[in-house]
């Protein structure tokens, strides 16, 4: 039984917003990249280069998960 449609678009909506946020976090300005350097761990102590690379992950990601809401065949199998 497959998932209601509605449920993996808000799925979707969810992991493109969060990567948007992570894209946002890669291009905080290098003052606030040194503050984050001194935080013991946590999301904020990553370095920008992984915010970046991790954000684009997640906006394709939801966007892979929203085309499938829509019944689009994203991986070309079928």
């Amino acid at each position: 039984m497959a998932p209601p449609p509605w449920l993996t678009f808000l799925c979707g909506l969810m992991v493109l917003a969060f990567g948007g946020y992570r894209l946002a976090v890669s291009l905080r300005s290098k003052e606030a990249q040194k503050r984050a350097e001194k935080r013991v761990g946590g999301l904020y102590s990553l370095p920008r280069r992984r915010h970046m690379l991790f954000g684009a992950v997640y906006v394709i990601m939801g966007v892979f998960l929203i085309l499938a809401a829509f019944g689009i065949d994203v991986t070309g199998l079928k």
